[in-house]
């Protein structure tokens, strides 16, 4: 690396060679290596953004992909990527589980949907001392929920914001899709935001110690998972008063309502990668940042020299939490 700019190199006997990222929209034709002739060296410069963290691979002939193998950064993921982070790049601390404080506990259950036609999997984090206390506590709803455990480590930043007393002990219900994208954005929309809102929400206020107050849950995703997160929260500002979309691609259907309705109580945090390589997810926030401004909404909106992958949400999650539902 030098200042703005990262060389990828490469040696060996390939016949043609090429770097595929977040930076060219994982698209090896934009990232071909040059070749020094009469060796087995490859090499790519690219500029970026001092404090970048991004994601590739390296591809050989134009089909076989594969990890960096001198590269000891992989991505936590179900896809293994390199990763590239910038001299001026921040590595977050919040999803390493800490000895000596008091953690949270993790417990499993599953609830029979009518709404879904299926029985339907959660898991839910109690915070530490809950099972000796009489308190209520805020909700937070986690769209890909077991994601958000194993690739977020949420667990681990949950236990460190409320030891530090950044926010308030919280109950979290981690949520797995089943059908991803009908139920998040397409067909199964409606039904998904009928089983949270008439089943699963319910049924959590009767078997956890969930606070009273209007609006006081949390719903957050990333992606789609933001989506689902803003629509039910136009859907239940009663429930969800605090959304956060991760990434999230505003539907046309959400622009529409949040258009022509009168503002809705609710509190926003979004946030967006600079290399995200979904263009839809940035022409979305484009044009719902004005509709916010417009309709006087309270909300957040952060942008970042990263893209769309676990290792950008989770570095947020404690800006998100804390702007949301943090102690004032």
């Amino acid at each position: 690396m030098e200042d703005t700019i990262a060389y990828i190199t490469y040696m060996g006997p390939k016949l043609q060679m090429a770097v595929a990222g977040d930076f060219n929209g994982w698209d090896p034709n934009q990232g071909k290596m040059t070749h020094v002739k009469g060796t087995d060296f490859w090499y790519l410069p690219l500029v970026l953004d001092p404090a970048a963290n991004v994601q590739y691979k390296l591809v050989s002939n134009n089909q076989d992909w594969f990890v960096d193998p001198k590269n000891t950064l992989i991505a936590s993921s179900d896809t293994d990527n390199s990763v590239l982070q910038m001299p001026k790049y921040k590595p977050e601390t919040e999803t390493k589980y800490i000895e000596g404080i008091p953690h949270g506990q993790i417990c499993e259950y599953n609830l029979k949907s009518k709404h879904l036609n299926a029985e339907r999997n959660f898991k839910i984090y109690y915070p530490s001392g809950y099972a000796l206390s009489t308190d209520k506590y805020p909700l937070v709803l986690v769209n890909d929920g077991y994601a958000y455990l194993k690739y977020a480590h949420m667990a681990n930043v949950l236990d460190q914001l409320i030891n530090e007393d950044k926010i308030p002990p919280v109950v979290a219900v981690f949520l797995p899709p089943d059908k991803r994208t009908e139920e998040y954005a397409k067909e199964l929309q409606g039904p998904f935001k009928s089983f949270v809102i008439e089943e699963l929400y319910p049924w959590l206020k009767t078997n956890s110690r969930l606070s009273a107050a209007e609006g006081s849950a949390v719903v957050l995703g990333s992606s789609y998972g933001g989506t689902i997160s803003l629509s039910l929260a136009l859907e239940a500002p009663e429930i969800f008063g605090n959304v956060g979309a991760f990434s999230g691609y505003v539907s046309d259907d959400i622009l529409q309502r949040f258009s022509i309705t009168d503002k809705t109580p609710i509190r926003i945090y979004l946030n967006h990668g600079i290399y995200d390589h979904l263009i839809p997810i940035q022409e979305s926030l484009a044009k719902f940042k004005p509709i916010l401004v417009n309709k006087g909404y309270e909300y957040r909106y952060e942008e970042y020299p990263e893209a769309h992958h676990y290792e950008f949400w989770r570095a947020h999650l404690d800006d998100a939490l804390i702007y949301l539902i943090g102690k004032k």
